[in-house]
């Protein structure tokens, strides 16, 4: 998820916490960046899956 989609710049301390509890990683970045980080994660996810044969029950 583009957390940046959602309105980073209008969150609070608190929601900031209560994201970084879940796991998000909140970053500032260009939707170039971005783009470059999703087809960075897709691969490297994709390699997972093919090499440990995961499938969708």
């Amino acid at each position: 998820m583009n957390f940046c989609a959602i309105g980073l710049g209008r969150m609070g301390r608190r929601h900031l916490q209560v994201a970084n509890n879940l796991g998000f990683e909140i970053v500032g970045n260009t939707p170039e960046q971005f783009t470059a980080f999703q087809a960075a994660e897709f691969a490297r996810w994709k390699k997972v899956i093919e090499v440990g044969k995961i499938t969708a029950d």
